[in-house]
């Protein structure tokens, strides 16, 4: 059974779907000032640039998943960022989704 999550191209095939989470606890004080930054707006950089670390590694994950399975491209990938409140913090998860492919040979 062939798994997944776009349509590909005939001149592909599909080896199978590649996945990663990573999950980043963030602090009491960086979620004070998170949750002001949302109530007078503007942009938590330091939310972002998790964010922006945590997709990279979760990429780099799938990548080395998908060059395990021979795959030449990953087509069709989602992702999704996540919070989760913790007590006196919190957590983001960052996960994502593709489908690994190898190129025909001729």
């Amino acid at each position: 059974m062939i798994l997944s999550t776009t349509n590909i191209d005939p001149e592909y095939d599909v080896l199978g779907v590649v996945t990663a989470s990573l999950t980043k606890g963030v602090g009491l004080s960086g979620d004070v000032f998170a949750k002001m930054v949302d109530f007078f707006g503007g942009t938590s950089k330091a939310y972002t640039d998790t964010v922006e670390e945590l997709k990279s590694d979760v990429f780099s994950k799938m990548i080395e998943s998908a060059k395990n399975l021979g795959a030449s491209a990953i087509v069709g990938i989602s992702t999704s960022v996540t919070t989760l409140p913790l007590g006196r913090g919190g957590l983001i998860i960052v996960s994502a989704v593709g489908t690994a492919v190898r190129k025909r040979s001729a």
